[in-house]
């Protein structure tokens, strides 16, 4: 035994499939529904936007990333849950150049985070 312990239980910002970062993006909507609102938070799995779309989970969402860096990114999802004001979804569709644009916006996002929280600027 290496004498490593291994906690019961993990906190719940590392239980997720993929790390989420917060982000403060404009989205635009294409499909169920044709609207602008704000990206709460993303990975590499999915987003969370800060409107409740007007769909039931399962649905499938169309919609656009608005980014300084990338311009806008294409992405289709399907929406696994709507409450509180806010709309999740789950990426199902990503072309390579929009995957390597996320992982992008993930990577600054977390180095910043990491240098604020150490103090390098």
């Amino acid at each position: 035994m290496s004498g490593v312990t291994v906690p019961a239980t993990r906190p719940l910002e590392q239980r997720r499939e993929a790390f989420r970062v917060d982000m403060a993006l404009p989205v635009w909507v294409e499909y169920p529904i044709e609207r602008d609102c704000q990206l709460v938070d993303l990975s590499v799995l999915g987003a969370r936007f800060s409107a409740e779309l007007p769909c039931a989970p399962g649905t499938t969402s169309e919609f656009l990333l608005v980014t300084e860096e990338y311009g806008t990114i294409p992405i289709t999802g399907e929406v696994i849950r709507v409450s509180n004001g806010e709309t999740a979804v789950r990426f199902i569709r990503l072309a390579h150049t929009a995957e390597r644009a996320v992982t992008d916006l993930i990577t600054t996002a977390q180095r910043e985070k990491l240098q604020r929280r150490i103090g390098v600027s």
